[in-house]
């Protein structure tokens, strides 16, 4: 196949070049227009590209029209090439303006000092191959990027050698093209593509984007001057190749980068529609897109002073998070959030959150927006709630459940780039898969679970292993009240027998008989927070069914500590800050219980322990071999330890 497509290149180049040079020219121009016609993958990519880099300001016509335009000239440019090649320096005169500007190479050059030449895809880019004798003094090279088709490739490599030009591929180093530059020479850098892996980031068009190093590596070890070199049309078949002013570069690889991706957006603005638009410049890493362990650096501004304002800001890098449907888990996926917002400066998360606990999302410092879906809401009701709140969709969606419709939500909204584990046959909506390692006895506990998901996107999740709270210690404990949780939706495998509470609380206020305790729940919980109310007294006031999620939530951030089965309030106190006395019996509290100081849990091993079912076969011995003297001592350790 590689040899067949190359036989049709040849026979296209060969007679390409036997045409004259404006049919050449209008002959691409008319495939140029075809192509665009035929191709809405890269018709979408163009105008997407354009619309997020030339601003407000460009109405979505003129959009429509520079994309036209674009793919015109696009292959107008490439199939004059062909003819170009072949040209004789007169002939070539006659068509390529050389402007005064560029005479600053050769003048750098004779003084001694060499110069990375910074090239971009504008115009008819290989152009710059065919004259750079005019344009550089020897000794002359260009960093190259082999062409998948070894037989494409090497006419390409031929053709451009016949210059004078010396060809190097980034992967096999770097010493060539330094040994030319410390000899005066002249090197020429594609500056204006994805570097993938291998970059810095820093902005364009206000976005942080993979970008070459190399520039400011070369000038750094050289000395050498870095310019600008670019082509542009000025009529049918006739060009002019100008030369930017010196760019000075900046404190680091990633600083100098950024001004040069400066340089090469304001060459862009002047002739819109004859850069390469058709390149995904601002492609997601298929690796890792938050840039916690960013090898290289990052550039947030320009600051070369050229402007003389203050930066823009960069434009956010929007991510979607799809929270866990319960309680619980969600709190659980809380430090991954946490990990995810702090994996790259520009972040910004969007919760997209069942209705009923949005209030969680609410009180967390790293959601910048929360969207909440009313109960029953379909998949298309969904995606537009997301439209609706988010007018430039997402550029990645992290889905915590592992539901199909999760991934049809987000593909719905027009997000493109889903990342979650595998399941529920959505392998192929997901972008990225993150595997689970291999399993081990025991499993995982389920925040590790979501971090996972963190860490494989790029994060550095070190400082988030535990469940940090939201609330400062001046705002936690304000009242002399402890709460207690008696119910637990899963079964009553989970719940620890009710008068064992109100035993608890009882002997507890035997050495602090000021407590007051306010037992909370659902409303089903109701009949059993009577019960225990009434065990315990007239200090105790039973909540259960009379608090919405904001209300449990205040209640919970008054109180000096919670008692509790293992239920989403008891993560819900943990992530207010408020410490836990948690009771396990039927669940695996090294799956899903609290993880450190100054949560406690009480636990009573058995045979059959942890068994996860909603309902007891047996005995119920884990729970009831936990007795309300054991958890009231728990208890006063933990107000004591609090005072």
């Amino acid at each position: 196949m590689d040899r067949f497509l190359f036989y049709l290149y040849r026979a296209a180049w060969g007679t390409l070049g036997r045409l004259p040079l404006p049919l050449c020219f209008e002959l691409g121009r008319l495939l140029g227009s075809l192509f665009h016609i035929a191709s809405p993958k890269y018709r979408r990519l163009a105008r997407k590209n354009m619309a997020r880099s030339l601003g407000s300001e460009v109405s979505e016509k003129e959009i429509h029209q520079l994309v036209s335009k674009h793919f015109a000239l696009l292959g107008a440019n490439l199939c004059s090439t062909a003819r170009l090649s072949r040209l004789s320096p007169a002939a070539l005169d006659r068509h390529v303006e050389i402007d005064a500007s560029v005479g600053v190479v050769k003048k750098t050059q004779q003084s001694g000092r060499s110069v990375v030449v910074i090239l971009g895809h504008y115009s008819n880019w290989e152009l710059l191959p065919i004259i750079c004798e005019r344009v550089v003094n020897s000794p002359s090279g260009a960093l190259y990027q082999r062409i998948a088709n070894k037989y494409i490739d090497e006419h390409v490599r031929i053709s451009r050698g016949t210059a004078g030009l010396e060809l190097f591929e980034r992967r096999n180093g770097l010493a060539r093209a330094l040994r030319i530059l410390r000899e005066a020479g002249a090197v020429g850098i594609f500056a204006d593509q994805n570097s993938g892996a291998s970059g810095v980031w820093a902005p364009f068009f206000r976005r942080l984007t993979s970008t070459t190093p190399l520039p400011g590596l070369m000038a750094a070890r050289t000395g050498a001057m870095i310019v600008q070199l670019t082509t542009h049309l000025v009529g049918r078949a006739r060009w002019r190749v100008t030369a930017g002013p010196e760019i000075i570069p900046g404190g680091s690889e990633a600083q100098t980068a950024a001004v040069v991706n400066h340089a090469i957006e304001k060459q862009i603005l002047l002739y819109p529609a004859e850069w390469f638009w058709v390149h995904d410049r601002w492609k997601i890493p298929e690796s890792e897109f938050l840039l916690g362990r960013a090898r290289r650096g990052l550039a947030l501004s320009v600051g070369d002073g050229t402007r003389g304002e203050a930066d823009p800001p960069v434009e956010p890098f929007r991510i979607v998070v799809r929270s866990p449907n319960w309680l619980g888990d969600a709190v659980m996926a809380i430090p991954a959030v946490r990990a995810i917002k702090a994996g790259r400066p520009d972040a910004e998360v969007t919760v997209v959150t069942p209705a009923k606990i949005a209030d969680i999302w609410k009180i967390l410092p790293e959601a910048d927006r929360v969207i909440p879906i009313p109960p029953k809401s379909g998949v298309r009701q969904v995606a537009r709630q997301i439209k609706a709140a988010m007018p430039i969709p997402a550029d990645v969606a992290v889905l915590f459940p592992n539901s199909l419709r999760s991934a049809l939500e987000a593909r719905a909204a027009g997000i493109d780039y889903l990342v979650g584990y595998a399941g529920h046959s959505r392998r192929k909506l997901l972008s990225k898969i993150i595997t689970p390692p291999r399993r081990r006895e025991p499993p995982p506990h389920q925040i590790d679970r979501y971090l996972l998901i963190a860490e494989k996107c790029g994060s550095d999740t070190a400082p988030y292993k535990a469940l940090e709270g939201v609330f400062s210690q001046d705002e936690l404990g304000t009242e002399n009240l402890v709460c207690i949780c008696p119910g637990a939706e899963y079964g009553p495998a989970k719940r620890w027998p009710a008068d064992r509470f109100a035993e608890t609380a009882i002997l507890t206020a035997q050495a602090h008989p000021d407590l007051r305790w306010a037992i909370v729940g659902v409303a089903r919980d109701k009949a059993l927070g009577d019960e225990i109310a009434a065990a315990i007294g007239e200090t105790a006031t039973n909540h259960c069914g009379e608090t919405d999620l904001a209300g449990l939530i205040d209640l919970l951030r008054r109180s000096r500590a919670l008692l509790t089965n293992d239920t989403g309030t008891m993560h819900l106190s943990m992530l207010i800050g408020t410490p836990v006395v948690a009771v396990f019996g039927s669940t695996e509290p090294s799956f899903t219980g609290p993880r450190f100081a100054p949560h406690r849990i009480l636990r009573r091993h058995t045979p059959c322990a942890p068994c996860f079912l909603r309902k007891c076969p047996l005995d119920f011995a884990c729970m009831l071999g936990i007795t309300s003297g054991e958890a009231a001592a728990t208890l006063l350790e933990t107000l004591d330890a609090r005072a």
